[in-house]
């Protein structure tokens, strides 16, 4: 038993773990206020901040102002303002919006 459970923890040491972090607490709903990288989301300094690992909806995408796009090989994040929140999506296709800044 204690064999199998030293393998187990000699492997899990082997594969990196993948993490998406931010400095900082959220809210239950996965907000929070802005205070560091700011610039890399498309977000002021100090303004109300969502995280969202999904699609965002036609609704959202409709209703509100697209502020920043990133994309590379393996991701692509999306960035809107909705009223006084600024709304990121970790989306899995390119949004079609015109910027309305």
């Amino acid at each position: 038993m204690k064999r199998i459970l030293l393998a187990v923890c000699l492997l899990a040491g082997i594969f990196p773990l993948i993490t998406l972090a931010h400095p900082g607490r959220t809210a239950s709903d996965g907000c929070h206020y802005c205070r560091t990288n700011c610039a890399k989301w498309g977000v002021p300094q100090g303004e109300r901040h969502c995280h969202f690992y999904s699609e965002p909806t036609k609704e959202i995408i409709n209703s509100s102002v697209k502020v920043k796009e990133y994309s590379d090989e393996n991701v692509s994040f999306v960035t809107f303002q909705h009223d006084n929140t600024w709304l990121t999506y970790q989306t899995k296709t390119v949004v079609l919006q015109d910027s309305k800044l």
